[in-house]
């Protein structure tokens, strides 16, 4: 049953986590497009500090590998993704 609790409340963080992605809506000029950035370093920093309230991780170097490890995989699939349309 706390496993489950605290899945649950990182899927709750994850969610909170992704919010900032809803200003790309307003991002409508390609001069407004530096912004991305900007929303994807709160993204991660809102990770970040959402991982760390629910496990409670001393060493930040543990905190910042889930997050990296995740935006990892995700540019490997997406590389893997852009071969395979080049096939």
């Amino acid at each position: 049953n706390k496993i489950k609790k605290r899945f649950l409340k990182t899927l709750i963080a994850v969610g909170f986590a992704h919010t900032p992605f809803l200003f790309h809506l307003f991002i409508f000029d390609f001069k407004l497009i530096y912004f991305t950035f900007v929303f994807y370093i709160w993204y991660y920093a809102t990770l970040v500090v959402g991982i760390n309230q629910i496990y409670q991780f001393n060493n930040i170097l543990r905190k910042l590998d889930i997050t990296v490890s995740q935006l990892a995989n995700q540019l490997e699939n997406h590389s893997e993704n852009d071969i395979n349309q080049d096939e």
